[in-house]
Formats: C-alpha cells, sequence, structure tokens
C-alpha cells in the first residue's frame, strides 16, 4: 500500500479546487504579506490597535457614568413632579407587588380614586402602607373627605382602619418585582457597591491588557 506524503497531498488538493477559488485566496495573502515593509511597522500597527481598544473601553465606561447620572437626573425629576418611589417589604401584596419591588406611585386627587386601585398611605408616621381599596366612603364620619377602606391581597381581612384622603400619598403607577430590594441595598451600602464597580472595571482593563500584550508577543514570535 502507497503513502502520499503531505507535499503530494497538498500538490493534489490544489489541483482540484477550482481556479476561481485560489486566486482571492492568493491575492489575499499577498496582501497580507506586503502589508507592511518591516517588522517595526507591524509592531507599530499592533499597538495602535491597542491603543484603540483601550480607548474603546474607557469609551464604554464614560458612556456607563453618563447613564447614570442621567438615570440620577430622571429619578429626580419625576420625584420632583408628583411621583415617588418606594420599596415593598412585606408580602401582604405578594400576589401583586411581591416582596422587594420597586413602587411608583403618583399623587391624584381623591376623587379620581376607586375600588381596586392599589394606594401607598401613611398609617402612622413611622410606617407607609401599599394596600388595595376595597371600598370608598364619601364624607367619612362627616368629615368632609373621603375614607378607604383597605386590604392587602394576601390577608385575610380588611384593614381595621379606614384611610382618610388626607393621608393617602398616591396611586401605584407601575412596580418593577426585586429592583426596589437591589436599590435599597446599594443606598444602604453605597460604598461597598462603589468599590465593587472600581473593581471590576479595574480587573476589565487589566484582563484586556494582559490578552493584547499575550497577542503581541505570539504575533512577534
Amino acid at each position: 500500500m502507497s503513502v502520499k506524503t503531505l507535499e503530494e497531498f497538498n500538490i493534489e488538493f490544489m489541483a482540484k479546487e477550482p481556479k476561481a477559488e485560489r486566486l482571492p485566496k492568493q491575492k489575499e495573502a499577498q496582501q497580507e504579506e506586503n502589508l507592511f515593509a518591516t517588522e517595526d511597522e507591524y509592531a507599530e500597527f499592533v499597538e495602535e490597535q491597542i491603543e484603540k481598544n483601550n480607548r474603546s473601553k474607557l469609551t464604554t465606561v464614560a458612556k456607563i457614568f453618563i447613564y447614570i447620572a442621567m438615570l440620577a437626573l430622571i429619578i429626580s425629576t419625576v420625584v420632583t413632579s408628583g411621583f415617588s418611589f418606594f420599596t415593598v417589604i412585606s408580602s401582604s401584596m405578594q400576589n401583586e407587588l411581591p416582596k422587594g419591588s420597586l413602587l411608583l406611585v403618583q399623587q391624584v386627587e381623591p376623587e379620581e380614586l376607586e375600588v381596586g386601585d392599589n394606594i401607598t398611605f401613611i398609617r402612622t408616621w413611622k410606617t407607609i402602607i401599599t394596600h388595595k381599596i376595597v371600598n370608598t366612603y364619601e364624607n367619612y364620619r362627616s368629615s368632609g373627605v373621603r375614607g378607604f377602606q383597605t386590604r392587602g391581597t394576601n390577608n385575610q381581612s380588611v384593614d381595621a382602619e379606614i384611610v382618610s384622603e388626607d393621608n393617602v400619598i398616591g396611586k401605584v403607577i407601575f412596580s418593577i418585582p426585586i429592583l426596589g430590594a437591589v436599590l435599597d441595598f446599594i443606598s444602604e451600602n453605597i460604598y461597598v457597591a462603589l468599590i465593587v464597580f472600581a473593581t471590576a472595571v479595574t480587573l476589565i482593563f487589566i484582563i484586556h491588557k494582559i490578552r493584547s500584550k499575550k497577542r503581541l508577543s505570539y504575533d512577534e514570535i
């Protein structure tokens, strides 16, 4: 049994490959060989590519900070426009507003509130609750204001106290699960969050620098 050498196999393969397919490949190879006149030019080209990648990383980080600043500006604008943010810390509304959800609450006229609305209200000076309206009372107890009977959707019974319209902060517009808990953690551990963020950015740059140097070393071999 005869065995072909690698050179014979390559010659045979090239003979079988259509000429129309070989020419573009040969032209591309020639262009790559003639792209740089010296090794110094090639090394300079590689360094320029590395610098471009580094600038791209810096641009990405700058964009992240810009987006964070824009988000902070949007939040501050929303808060000063009659909206408030709250985080759900109990499970009384779990089936609709899970624990840890971020709530956006809008100030509305008491006359606009109706049965089925989820409202955020002040129970005591240090207790804020979000429950669903199950009944309304006009001129509650001849006080001249509306009253609202509320209930947590996961609770078996209605709330014992009627909520006066004066204690209503607003109506829940929408909620985002988990986000409230995440933001609370960040705000309570802001320095830890900043350190983690800075460390992550530094590691990305270090890893990228190491990989770039490795690519440069491999290309010089």
